[in-house]
């Protein structure tokens, strides 16, 4: 999946996560829109973490460390424009797939479409 350049959105929405299941919904599908994510914060024990658009992966299994978050901040545009760190596709929620399932809390700066 390309993504294109954008124009970082005036107003960023915000979906807090705090869940023990091995699939999040971090964020909801939205009808007939893309979810853009621009930043993000999360912290977990050790585990590995899959980030879906629906049920397709966009990163490979990522680990994660415990008391080491994962921290994406939200970027200011710069010279070439800004760039989500991901996208969905249309229609689809943004899912956090987990192994084990284990406490994930944090934050996700996102637009829609």
């Amino acid at each position: 999946m390309d993504i294109t350049n954008r124009s970082l959105p005036g107003t960023l929405s915000t979906a807090v996560v705090n869940s023990t299941s091995t699939t999040i919904e971090a964020i909801a599908a939205v009808e007939g829109q893309k979810i853009l994510v621009w930043g993000l914060f999360l912290v977990c024990p050790t585990a590995s973490m899959t980030i879906k658009s629906g049920s397709t992966a966009l990163t490979g299994p990522l680990g994660l460390i415990t008391g080491t978050p994962i921290n994406m901040p939200v970027m200011p545009a710069g010279q070439y424009g800004s760039y989500p760190y991901f996208e969905t596709a249309v229609g689809e929620a943004l899912n956090l797939a987990m192994s084990p399932g284990v406490q994930v809390s944090g934050l996700i700066y996102y637009s829609t479409e």
